[in-house]
């Protein structure tokens, strides 16, 4: 039997008088499986650095790959990490990985294409130690890299980690891992912090319970639009099995890949389960693809869209459920209505504060058949009932309303003051709390500057 989850019953001392099937290492011998799945009981010899390393003990659950009598321990999770130019934050990503109390894991690092120290970084990390392993590709982007990775993942589950991002607590993928396994869930969802220099701010908390709904308009608005924690692939831990027998992957978008990547497994009826802790921390890094001016940012957007709804459709025929089907194609208007605002407040700011941007932002989007579509849908409240805050049925009905009619400039006008006094911010998902690092430091960075000094 290959590949297969299993638990191991017993655990006999090893007879360190003898020398091991490779004539060199010293081995558990007469260890049994048990196989979840159909209990069945195996003996097998597993190799005691394995056992060591990976902490299982008796009653402990893995992956095993069983060949001639002899078990090979397979990482429960696999980590990908896409990394270009990311040189100055990688270390400190890679260290808050490698002290997880949890230490089953591969760590798979796709190099895409980078021209600073990335790979030098990476290749001193995977000398030191074996289970991080350096894939290489020509610059292709995240969703490539990331798809690169989880092709070359050997791991039950998935995690996915930003190269200038961190894990929150040396117990996050614990909890991560021992919540989807005990659930039984597809995806398990956690809540995260945002990282602004010197700042750490607590986001807006995803407020979801085990007892949620996933197949509401209301968990759909608040949890990908605006909340937006089931917009992003970091904060959480993927069924690798899922994901395979659903046949989901990053699409080839600009922007936004991560987004359409949870749109699809949504749509795919995956089950969910939400925890309170912040497992993460989101830094807000300049450079990177979310904070830059995108020329062509409408086109990404509106394909993304047309890609959802089209998803959506094929799910249909294939016979998924109607009321998670059917009804979700609300998302479809609410990412073209969100992409309207965003971009235009890009434009504006990138051309120095003119309305004149904004109007031109406006008639752009407009110009798309399935734009005009969802907001004549949502001007006739198609897709507004069921949200549960009265503020964004409003601000959706009104801003739809004034675009069926054409008022662009009065639309310019009003995301004008939006921008201007920062309401815009406040209604993001970064929340309103903020702490100075001088009163609630860096969690994962104290630790590892006391790991060093001893």
């Amino acid at each position: 039997m290959q590949g297969k989850e299993a638990f191991i019953v017993r655990i006999d001392e090893p007879d360190f008088g003898c020398e091991g099937r490779d004539g060199q290492t010293v081995v558990y011998d007469k260890v049994r499986l048990t196989y979840l799945d159909s209990q069945e009981q195996v003996e097998v010899l597993i190799e005691e650095k394995d056992l060591l390393r990976t902490g299982l003990d008796e009653g402990m659950r893995g992956l095993f790959i069983v060949e001639e009598n002899r078990a090979k321990i397979l990482p429960l999770i696999s980590i990908i990490i896409p990394a270009y130019n990311a040189q100055e934050y990688l270390a400190e990503c890679l260290d808050s990985i490698l002290i997880q109390s949890m230490q089953n894991f591969e760590v798979i690092m796709i190099d895409d294409g980078s021209t600073d120290r990335t790979v030098e970084i990476c290749e001193a990390y995977a000398t030191e130690d074996d289970r991080i392993h350096l894939l290489h590709q020509e610059k292709s982007g995240i969703g490539a890299a990331r798809n690169y990775g989880m092709k070359e993942a050997r791991g039950a589950y998935i995690v996915f980690v930003d190269a200038d991002d961190k894990l929150m607590e040396r117990s996050s993928m614990e909890i991560l891992l021992s919540t989807i396994m005990d659930k039984q869930t597809d995806i398990v969802v956690g809540n995260y912090s945002r990282l602004w220099k010197d700042t750490l701010i607590t986001a807006n908390r995803h407020e979801f319970d085990a007892l949620e709904d996933t197949s509401t308009r209301d968990f759909r608005y608040r949890g990908f639009f605006t909340g937006g924690i089931l917009a992003y692939v970091w904060a959480k831990i993927y069924s690798r099995d899922f994901l395979v027998q659903n046949q989901i992957c990053f699409g080839g978008f600009s922007y936004a890949e991560d987004k359409m990547f949870n749109f699809e497994c949504y749509i795919k009826a995956a089950r969910y389960a939400f925890l309170e802790e912040d497992v993460y921390i989101y830094r807000k890094n300049e450079h990177s693809v979310s904070a830059q001016y995108r020329e062509h940012a409408c086109r990404d957007w509106m394909e993304i869209a047309d890609t959802l709804r089209q998803g959506i459709a094929m799910q249909r025929v294939e016979g998924i459920s109607p009321k998670q089907i059917t009804e979700s194609e609300d998302m479809v208007a609410y990412t073209i209505f969100f992409a309207v605002f965003f971009d235009c407040k890009l434009e504006y700011e990138h051309a120095g504060r003119s309305l004149g941007a904004v109007k031109r932002t406006l008639k752009q989007y407009l110009s798309y058949p399935l734009a005009k579509q969802m907001f004549a849908r949502l001007a006739k409240r198609q897709y507004i009932r069921g949200i549960g805050s009265r503020f964004w049925k409003m601000a959706m009905w009104s801003f739809a309303v004034a675009v069926w009619l054409h008022f662009y400039g009065l639309l310019s006008i009003g995301i004008k003051l939006l921008i201007d006094t920062k309401i815009d911010e406040r209604l993001s998902s970064t929340g309103r709390e903020r702490y100075n690092k001088k009163n609630k430091p860096d969690r994962i960075q104290s630790e590892q500057i006391e790991k060093k000094r001893n």
